[in-house]
């Protein structure tokens, strides 16, 4: 959509900042609300400690430069915000790093995060009376903000997160530390490897839950700018996006491995969950879907007969 010389007229006599926001935001409101988040993490990283004018002029001119510089990357470049941010809230109270060749965290994973670690500790037997550690192994975990997001949720839960970026590994280790003190309070831990999941490998010791965001793009879906915005496909990395069928089934072989009793996986749609149910006909798994909060099927859940009440997560 153009935008009018009215509008970048407008934008410009308010602040030069927001007409260099607009093509990104494409509304002044949008730009205003962006410029404020910029502003507040460019200021978060020049708190002013010094002592001396001289330096307090120089931090004030580094501050303005890099104020500028986030403000260019998002609006004449097109960088995702958070990419630009630096960071994503997640969950109740994490921050979650993020950088260019991750992929950045989507409330669709928040959100059905958060309700399974809701119906996880109000049915499991754990979360009453302790008898032993809870365990979740996170495949796929990218910044490591759905592993991370459990560890803050479920109590005295040890979270293990793999992926084969080391781009990934070494950001959500990154964020591990931003947010152990969150995990202390919760007695809860996340740690990261770096590991192909298609590769053979042991595992440290069984776990009692598999989740994973694993690549689950069609490669004609995401070549369609219709349905991957040409944002997502230039800027976020293609190897954590693309990928389908071959994931999941090689994702439960693992939970098999691990003896998980209950698997929960980001999808696409519903040809992608009728693809994976068809290859779990083997009397091991009962399998439904969740919606997200936008009415999309967004997950398939699966669990053994033992976990029977994984069946009213929705």
């Amino acid at each position: 959509m153009r935008i009018r010389p009215s509008l970048k007229a407008k934008a410009f006599k308010e602040s030069p900042l927001l007409a260099i926001l607009l093509p990104a935001t494409r509304t002044i409101p949008h730009a205003r609300q962006e410029l404020r988040w910029i502003r507040e993490e460019v200021d978060n990283n020049f708190v002013d400690q010094a002592a001396t004018s001289n330096k307090k002029t120089l931090r004030f001119q580094n501050r303005q430069i890099d104020l500028l510089r986030r403000c260019m990357l998002r609006g004449r470049k097109g960088w995702p915000l958070q990419y630009v941010l630096g960071n994503q809230p997640f969950g109740d109270s994490l921050n979650i790093l993020c950088k260019p060749g991750v992929l950045i965290p989507r409330w669709e994973t928040e959100e059905w995060g958060v309700k399974l670690a809701s119906i996880v500790k109000a049915n499991h037997e754990f979360f009453s009376d302790k008898k032993y550690s809870f365990r979740v192994l996170d495949l796929c975990t990218g910044t490591g903000c759905l592993g991370l997001l459990l560890a803050e949720q479920l109590e005295n839960t040890q979270v293990v997160g793999m992926d084969d970026s080391p781009v990934a590994v070494s950001l959500a280790r990154k964020n591990e530390t931003e947010n152990r003190l969150i995990l202390d309070t919760r007695n809860s831990s996340f740690t990261v490897s770096k590991q192909d999941i298609f590769a053979p490998f042991n595992f440290d010791g069984l776990f009692d839950l598999v989740v994973a965001n694993p690549p689950y793009i069609s490669i004609q879906n995401y070549n369609d700018g219709l349905i991957t915005s040409p944002s997502v496909r230039k800027f976020e990395p293609r190897h954590a996006l693309v990928g389908g069928l071959e994931y999941y089934v090689r994702i439960f072989e693992i939970a098999d491995q691990v003896n998980a009793n209950a698997v929960v996986c980001e999808l696409a749609d519903k040809l992608q969950l009728d693809e994976i149910q068809s290859v779990l006909q083997n009397g091991k798994w009962n399998t439904k879907e969740m919606l997200d909060s936008a009415g999309n099927i967004r997950t398939i859940i699966a669990w053994r007969d033992q976990w029977a009440w994984m069946k009213n997560l929705a």
